[in-house]
């Protein structure tokens, strides 16, 4: 049971992320549901690779021990890279534009 824990976790995050989307109707909490889910898959491919007693992937003059997979980490980190992607992309849409004062409005466009 212990050892099965951590898929556990991942499932919970990734359940978690789509309930958040599915039923959640603010385009900020949609966001927030995108970012768990993106963070359980993560954590998914980084249990996958991970190898009990084993050593870091690193090139050294050691003897031949096990190692853990590289693939997860390296599949992770290229994720986080571009993860944060979406926000920036997503948040101008939710921009209150309607709640702006109508001055604030025409000065911006140039309007007198």
């Amino acid at each position: 049971m212990i050892d099965n824990l951590p898929f556990l976790v991942v499932a919970l995050t990734i359940i978690l992320g789509l309930y958040t989307i599915l039923l959640k109707k603010d385009l900020i909490k949609i966001i927030m549901g995108i970012s768990i889910i993106e963070s359980g898959v993560n954590l998914f491919l980084i249990v996958l690779g991970y190898r009990w007693d084993s050593i870091a992937p690193i090139f050294t003059g050691g003897p031949s021990l096990k190692m853990v997979m590289p693939t997860g980490q390296a599949l992770t980190l290229t994720s986080i890279v571009t993860g944060w992607q979406p926000l920036p992309h997503a948040s101008p849409t939710y921009l209150p534009v309607h709640k702006t004062p109508m001055s604030a409005r025409q000065q911006t466009a140039g309007v007198k």
